[in-house]
């Protein structure tokens, strides 16, 4: 069977199952039973539902939108699909959209609402929502023009807004929704179309962004299927919403050319346009469609159905005859919508139902950060107790950081806190140690190799606060024997069981120098982790800039005296280890004490046996002989004063320095920052909240309007996420 035969056998049928009479039989509603119900018509129905109820604005549902150039054909094809006689040369139906539902019913009738734009003001929310009719009988074009004018009111078209400007264009939709036993469900939506150039006294360029935008909001929208109308007689290259449609589907997957007007087409131009139908050129996934409109003359004429004079267009005009049926009219290109809106909401019906889920949980979610109402004294002392109780979490990880920091200060200390080299590291003849201390206290050269102390960037609060000295010089490598090789030891202190005190306190004070920088600048990095989690936790807790701003400004002064007590404290313990006398229980002293003169000891003879057995430099070869030859010699070598004040020092010096470190880590960052009572993570509860005074409270806890906004807005999307469920579900 030829192209054009399928097409008459289809149209036959089509033709025979309009039985309806109506006041203008040349706009009758179309309700071919042209193909059966492709998907469950509940669900169909159930995400007609949902955009009627605004959850489209939150979770983008499968829909049709017919979108196109301004004067394209768009208002003819939605004319054509749904049989309703929009009226023509009005501009009413051209300033807003358009949303056409075709319902199958046990009767027929037509239902007409408006959808309120979400971003409007409350009274015109609930006058547009006011407005509506529903009627059992089909009615012509003058009466729908009647309704339509009266749409066009209601939204307030023509009328000055706030700004003095005149509204043209609206953010509401139109809602029909037609019901009849022979109505097969198709649902697709009319927008304004795109138009470059403005009309002195009817639009402006304010509206000509207004609807690009609105055009491109439904284009980009990730589940709508672009049905693109374009004129055949106009070279597509120049049509911006096929450019909008390449730019958000570049693949052709949601967008259908539809192409108009072919009874306007030059003649020789033909060839490029059956290209496009029959796929051969600016391919889409999902095809072209070629439909042909009424005429003027046509749509004064009442003795012919639409779809008959389109039939007998496309039947008795090469080259168009030649297309294939499925391509050609609006009865076949409502049969192609079917099939693709039902392949669409069946694929996508199940991603919908869980994002609506995942939607409400995230407003649920966004609704509890912004808290109760805080109107009331009441209900502000309520709010600011709820947020107090959710700081626990983040205060054990805050212990975690410290935990970290402390790490780093241990071996930072290891590494840099003393000023001259042990007996056992390298010496470097680059300078002396005396050299390198005063330089690096005086500040007189700064070295290239300095060491930075610091590992946290401070937030802003803390510029009042002790700025230490940040940097340190590296330890002169001059080993630490040849400054005390002219001090003989001569007494022993009770303390230790050294020889002398007094001498290990001065050798002590040197060498710990770089002890007080690195002490300083650790207590300022915790104080920077506590300071800048209490802002990020405020600002999770508390949105709201005023209140936030407001906490701090309260919290402030105690915290800074919190962090001031941290710092006051290393200065103590400073003061204790390296100005008082030197003092130990430890036995791990006794134990480095003996270790260090065993192993000098052991080093010292071993490199003298070596020498005397071997004088000719080969005892390497003979490392166990030579070992054996060393314990063997008597211990007969002196040791000057100045190494045993070394190996006293050294063993002293370890002691002292884990001590302080542990002193440092536990007394001035953990007690005072972390879990103290006072510990900055604390001020912020309940007893501070029972401190404030009602002028403290209407000061930062006062909701301001836009949290009220932003509050309600939340809980409206609850609702309406929640009733989606249960349409859903």
């Amino acid at each position: 069977m030829s192209p054009a035969a399928r097409r008459k056998s289809t149209a036959a049928s089509a033709s025979n199952a309009k039985t309806v009479q109506l006041d203008d039989a040349a706009h009758a509603p179309s309700e071919n039973p042209i193909a059966p119900n492709m998907a469950d018509p509940a669900i169909l129905e159930k995400i007609d539902t949902l955009f009627a109820m605004g959850v489209g604005r939150l979770v983008p549902l499968p829909q049709i939108v017919v979108v196109g150039d301004q004067s394209s054909g768009e208002s003819s094809v939605l004319e054509g699909l749904t049989g309703l006689p929009f009226p023509r040369n009005s501009g009413l139906c051209t300033k807003f959209a358009t949303h056409v539902t075709l319902l199958r019913g046990p009767v027929k009738s037509i239902t007409i609402s408006i959808i309120p734009d979400k971003s409007a003001t409350d009274q015109h929310q609930q006058a547009v929502k006011a407005w509506g009719l529903h009627d059992d009988t089909w009615f012509g074009k003058k009466s729908f023009a009647a309704i339509m004018d009266e749409a066009h009111k209601v939204m307030g078209l023509g009328k000055k807004s706030d700004g003095g400007a005149q509204n043209t264009f609206s953010q509401d939709i139109l809602k029909l929704e037609i019901q009849g036993p022979d109505q097969q469900h198709l649902s697709v939506i009319d927008v304004s179309g795109i138009f470059r150039v403005t009309t002195k006294g009817l639009t402006t360029k304010q509206d000509q962004i207004m609807v690009t935008t609105m055009v491109r909001g439904y284009v980009e929208n990730k589940r709508f299927i672009s049905l693109a109308v374009i004129p055949a007689n106009i070279d597509i290259a120049t049509q911006e919403i096929l450019t909008m449609a390449e730019e958000f589907d570049p693949a052709g997957q949601r967008t259908l050319g539809v192409l108009t007007k072919p009874d306007l087409v030059d003649r020789g131009a033909e060839q490029a346009i059956l290209d496009l139908v029959n796929g051969h050129s600016h391919r889409l996934a999902l095809g072209w469609s070629i439909v042909r409109n009424l005429g003027q003359s046509q749509l004064n004429s009442a003795d012919k159905h639409r779809d008959d004079h389109e039939k007998v267009f496309f039947e008795n005009n090469a080259p168009w005859d030649s297309l294939e049926a499925d391509r050609v009219g609006v009865l076949a290109l409502q049969m192609r919508l079917q099939h693709i809106l039902s392949e669409t909401i069946r694929n996508e019906f199940p991603k919908v139902k869980a994002e609506i889920h995942e939607k409400l949980a995230m407003k649920k979610e966004n609704l509890k950060k912004i808290g109760g109402e805080r109107i009331t004294f009441q209900q502000q002392i309520r709010y600011l107790l709820e947020v107090t109780g959710s700081t626990e979490y983040p205060a054990l990880r805050f212990a975690t950081a410290i935990g970290r920091r402390n790490e780093q200060l241990a071996e930072m200390f290891e590494e840099h806190g003393h000023s001259y080299s042990s007996l056992d590291e390298p010496k470097r003849k680059d300078s002396t140690a005396a050299e390198s201390a005063a330089a690096t206290r005086s500040g007189s050269k700064r070295r290239r190799d300095e060491i930075s102390l610091r590992l946290r960037n401070d937030p802003d609060g803390l510029e009042g606060l002790e700025d230490p000295e940040d940097t340190i010089a590296p330890k002169s490598e001059t080993a630490i024997l040849d400054w005390l090789t002219n001090v003989y030891v001569t007494s022993r202190g009770f303390e230790l069981g050294t020889d002398d005190n007094a001498m290990l306190a001065i050798t002590m004070k040197i060498q710990s120098s770089n002890w007080e920088p690195i002490a300083l600048c650790y207590i300022r990095d915790v104080i920077a982790t506590a300071h800048g989690l209490i802002i990020r936790l405020l600002g999770l807790l508390c949105p709201e800039s005023r209140l936030r701003g407001g906490l701090i400004n309260l919290l402030e002064q105690q915290l800074l005296q919190q962090y001031q007590k941290a710092i006051e404290h290393v200065h103590f313990l400073l003061n204790v280890e390296r100005a008082g006398t030197p003092t130990t229980l430890n036995q791990g002293f006794n134990d480095e004490l003996d270790k260090n003169r065993h192993d000098r000891r052991e080093k010292d003879m071993r490199a003298k046996a070596v020498d005397m057995v071997f004088p000719d430099g080969q005892g390497e070869k003979y490392g166990e002989k030579s070992k054996y030859k060393a314990v063997l010699l008597p211990d007969v070598l002196a040791y000057k004063a100045a190494d045993k004040t070394v190996q006293e020092h050294e063993a002293y010096y370890k002691v002292a320095r884990k001590r302080f470190v542990d002193n440092v880590c536990m007394h001035s960052a953990d007690y005072f920052l972390v879990t103290g009572p006072a510990a900055p993570l604390k001020l912020f509860s309940p007893t501070f909240v029972g401190r404030l005074t009602e002028e403290d409270l209407l000061g930062i806890a006062k909701e301001d309007h836009g949290a009220q906004e932003k509050r309600k807005a939340l809980q409206k999307d609850i609702e309406g996420l929640k009733a989606a469920k249960k349409i859903l579900y």
